[in-house]
């Protein structure tokens, strides 16, 4: 179970941390709660559509990647501009966001 969850967990405890610098502790429990919530969504998505039928759980992660990387990129590079003061959190904020914008979009075109 631990490893299901693992990556989105562990990646939610470090943004977590860096982002409410005051209270690192509570910032990175929040962070790791938040996490493990998009992971057991995702694996729950996963296991319930025709996706696990079709295809692996890492090649669902590649083609949402190679679908969305222009968000990605350029969320990216706009976080970054706009957090001067700690741009690889604003970098690495805007690409999440980035990621999942392009992901909805491409999910939203997919079924019109």
């Amino acid at each position: 179970m631990i490893i299901m969850y693992g990556p989105g967990l562990l990646l939610g405890l470090v943004f977590g941390a860096f982002a409410w610098r005051r209270h690192r502790i509570f910032g990175a429990a929040l962070g790791a709660l938040a996490g493990a919530g998009l992971s057991v969504e995702f694996w729950d998505i996963y296991e319930h559509t025709a996706l696990s039928v079709s295809m692996s759980a890492t090649e669902v992660i590649a083609a949402a990647l190679m679908r969305t990387w222009p968000a990605l990129v350029l969320c990216a590079a706009a976080g970054a501009w706009l957090w001067r003061s700690r741009r690889m959190f604003g970098g690495a904020c805007g690409a999440l966001v980035g990621f999942m914008l392009g992901l909805c979009g491409w999910i939203l075109f997919k079924l019109t």
